[in-house]
């Protein structure tokens, strides 16, 4: 399927498709990795902000410039991500599919061929297609390039277990070959759609120019080592310690579930960190735009950012890890959507959406055919100011791969959620527990309601768990198989460095 659509575009490109009712000739999809909606300005608000607590600057500093764009976009307050790690999420993304539909339970698994993903449905449509991943994690071998005639991944900084958890490049290198893209290609009469991955706010925290922040006697650059020691505290105080990188295999304790960790010197370093990673990418972000703008490209642009999942840092016992868990801190992410005609500028949508709604708001912004059936639904009446109700939105965990049953859907024993817009449900098999929160009353989910007797909890969690009983019940993945050339890679490389502990 890719070869013949991917033909098709090229054979298509002289023909002027629909650009729709806003004007949309480019399509520009910035992913974020690892990127906390609260990490924004734009999210924060008046409401508490959670790093800054935790020792990052406040949240006006860390984002200028995504808060200006979310000026000039409609914001989605609560967007939530279908599985909260870089290769199930964007395979959600880019197929408008829940994972138990598309099959990919976690990163090194296999993007079917099978699947009909954005970037071939525009270049069906004469759309000249192009993507660049800033990690590893969205290498080509997985099958997550298919539909894009121009796929960049020219990775520099290379897997070492400590400042580099995988292959990755900048920020910077990123934008470079975005915008050195457009210039080699840009054609007056052909529209694009363009994906831009980002992958700096994921660990470790090593913000370019930074010295290392010295904790007592540590000097602590935000490597993988940094949050292995913080890690490692904290376990310690919630008892019976792991370690992170065993906690990632074999999972959770459930004597941890609900117990509040509390931030360290430590904790403050790295979270300050993080938030440098993410005024880093800020920047670049501005500077891609701006380079668009230059271009006379981002006039007639519809430009979408969003995040593949968050990222826990101190918020509950999975400490810096995301994966394992499905509170907001890993799934609620960004999702800013600006229209070249400038409709909805600074709206701000209340409803909960999800990242597989992405596809068939681009398709419907852009007056392109449906296709094949999704579990996504459009967000065109939100985008135009219309009433909207989504309706229940579900993620699933992709950690840890110990409890995964061959011949099943593999995430049928890792937690699995439900929100609407008032509560999230909470089913984790392997540590039998289940858990409910009321995301208004309890936006940091301290209290578990899963045994609060009051009517109202008492109907959202009947209605909650049915929900979720009947999307498990419908998993259909497709036959997704793991890749072990990235495990065996990594083994290699840090073979080749002499470091072998993890």
């Amino acid at each position: 399927m890719r070869r013949i659509l991917v033909s098709l575009a090229l054979a298509c490109s002289a023909c002027a498709p629909s650009t729709g009712a806003h004007g949309v000739k480019h399509v520009v999809l910035i992913s974020c990795d690892t990127l906390r909606a609260d990490a924004l300005g734009a999210y924060v608000g008046s409401g508490r902000d959670r790093l800054a607590d935790w020792g990052a600057p406040p949240a006006a500093e860390r984002s200028p410039n995504l808060d200006r764009l979310a000026r000039e976009s409609v914001l989605f307050e609560r967007a939530i991500a279908a599985a909260p790690s870089t290769l199930a999420s964007h395979a959600s993304l880019f197929s408008g599919l829940w994972p138990n539909a598309h099959g990919v339970a976690r990163n090194g698994f296999e993007v079917r061929p099978e699947l009909e993903t954005l970037a071939e449905r525009f270049a069906a449509r004469g759309f000249l297609t192009a993507g660049f991943a800033g990690s590893f994690a969205l290498d080509r071998r997985f099958g997550i390039a298919q539909g894009f005639a121009h796929w960049d991944q020219e990775f520099d900084l290379l897997v070492d277990g400590k400042a580099h958890e995988q292959n990755e490049r900048r920020a910077d290198k990123v934008t470079d070959a975005v915008l050195g893209w457009f210039d080699r290609t840009r054609d007056d009469d052909v529209p694009s759609f363009v994906f831009v991955h980002y992958f700096d706010a994921h660990a470790a925290y090593d913000p370019p120019g930074r010295a290392p922040d010295v904790v007592g006697e540590r000097s602590v650059s935000g490597s993988m080592d940094d949050l292995r020691a913080a890690v490692d505290g904290h376990q310690r105080e919630l008892g019976d310690p792991r370690g992170l990188d065993a906690t990632i295999l074999s999972g959770l304790d459930p004597r941890w579930i609900g117990r509040e960790v509390q931030a360290g010197e430590l904790d403050r370093a790295l979270v300050s960190r993080y938030a440098g990673e993410v005024r880093w990418l800020d920047g670049e972000i501005e500077r891609l735009l701006r380079g668009l703008d230059e271009r006379g490209i981002l006039r007639d642009a519809l430009v979408i950012v969003t995040a593949d999942h968050g990222e826990t840092l101190v918020d509950h016992c999975d400490v810096y890890n995301h994966g394992l868990a499905l509170y907001q801190s890993t799934v609620h992410v960004p999702l800013l959507v600006r229209l070249p005609d400038g409709t909805g500028a600074g709206r701000r949508v209340a409803s909960t959406v999800s990242n597989v709604d992405v596809l068939p708001t681009l398709l419907a912004l852009c007056d392109l055919p449906a296709g094949a059936p999704v579990d996504g639904v459009s967000l065109l009446d939100a985008l135009e100011g219309r009433p909207f109700a989504r309706g229940p939105v579900f993620s699933t965990a992709t950690q840890p791969p110990s409890v995964e049953v061959p011949g099943a859907w593999l995430g049928l024993s890792k937690a699995q959620g439900v929100q609407s817009d008032a509560f999230q449900w909470i089913e984790s098999p392997y540590l039998g527990r289940r858990e409910l929160y009321d995301l208004a009353a309890d936006p940091e989910q301290r209290h578990d309601l899963s045994e609060d007797g009051s009517e109202r909890v008492r109907r959202a969690r009947e209605e909650l768990s049915r929900a979720l009983d009947a999307w498990r019940l419908s998993s259909r993945p497709l036959p997704s198989s793991f890749d072990r050339s990235q495990v065996e890679e990594v083994e290699r490389r840090l073979r080749e460095l002499g470091y072998t502990g993890r």
